[in-house]
């Protein structure tokens, strides 16, 4: 699914690693929010960049695995098909990913409603599960996740002008570009490690925004 550098492998799981606690750390900042506040949407928040952390955290198992050849061992000892065990793991990467942009797109609608969050994810599955292009479809419906997220909090930053809505929005603005470029830009292994940099860029804007938010 990436090409990734050679002189990258290896520092491509240490950053997934980084992504996975930092996300966590965003994650748990907003759930303390919530019980400060009651406020679902830092609820939301929380399940949201909570499935998004698990992600990366299954990320940066399976690219640490391949800097280490644990890969074929493990294959080797359970009779797993290599290829097979590769797409669970990347698959099971995906879902989560998506479950959590889901789950953020859902807290925009500042209701409480299982049918439209189940509907949500119900849709943003099946061009995923059907298309034997899953890596395209996983950026483009992630770009188009991250587009709404975006819009939403460009929305709040024009109707509240201040330090935290501009951090968030340009966060989202971050993450929408770096999926938007990887689309186009699949094939180039300097813009996985580009996508990576503003990735991390992105969720420390988010760590630091929520990070004031405690201690105001």
């Amino acid at each position: 699914m990436f090409v990734v550098p050679n002189w990258f492998i290896g520092y491509d799981a240490l950053t997934e690693a980084i992504f996975a606690v930092v996300t966590l750390l965003v994650s748990l900042l907003a759930f303390k929010i919530f019980k400060l506040t009651k406020s679902n949407n830092s609820k939301l928040l929380g399940f949201g960049f909570l499935f998004i952390a698990f992600s990366y955290a299954i990320l940066a198992i399976f690219n640490a695995g391949n800097c280490f050849n644990l890969h074929e061992s493990f294959c080797e000892i359970t009779k797993w098909d290599p290829v097979m065990w590769y797409y669970v793991q990347l698959y099971i990467h995906l879902i989560l990913y998506l479950l959590g942009l889901v789950t953020l797109v859902y807290m925009t609608f500042k209701t409480k409603s299982p049918k439209l969050y189940s509907l949500l994810i119900l849709i943003s599955a099946l061009p995923f599960m059907f298309s034997l292009n899953f890596p395209h479809v996983y950026f483009v419906l992630s770009s188009v996740l991250l587009a709404y997220i975006f819009a939403f909090y460009l929305g709040n930053f024009f109707k509240n002008p201040n330090l935290h809505t501009a951090l968030i929005m340009v966060a989202f603005t971050f993450l929408f570009i770096a999926d938007l470029t990887y689309i186009f830009t699949m094939k180039s292994a300097m813009s996985y490690v580009i996508y990576h940099f503003i990735e991390l860029v992105a969720y420390i804007l988010i760590l630091f925004n929520l990070v004031t938010i405690i201690k105001k």
